[in-house]
């Protein structure tokens, strides 16, 4: 006759210096956080600038809107909006100007 191996259940807790470890380790990252939210706050009432804010290079730091590049853009998108055209002649998908088409939505034609 065989013997079977003797099976036995692990204890159904987690020993107490895991749950101090993983409680201690999240009291130091909530720590961290609440200083660099300090910090940052701190610098941002001085009237600092922060790393948040610290300029990229080569990026355009004024509006859009008000650069050449958006000039040209607002100014092209508003020919769009303002012009008949084809999107794509061979499906006979055309664009048509937006007033026309909130008119025409709303006598609730396609």
């Amino acid at each position: 006759m065989t013997e079977e191996p003797s099976i036995a259940q692990e204890p159904d807790a987690i020993p107490l210096r895991r749950h101090l470890l993983t409680a201690a380790l999240a009291f130091v990252v909530a720590a961290l956080g609440v200083f660099a939210a300090r910090q940052l706050l701190h610098h941002a009432r001085r009237g600092e600038r922060s790393l948040l804010h610290a300029p990229l290079a080569g990026l355009e730091h004024s509006s859009i809107a008000q650069t050449e590049r958006g000039i040209e853009r607002e100014t092209a998108q508003k020919k769009r909006l303002s012009s008949y055209g084809w999107v794509d002649r061979n499906a006979g998908l055309a664009h048509i100007p937006i007033e026309r088409a909130i008119e025409l939505r709303a006598k609730g034609q396609r």
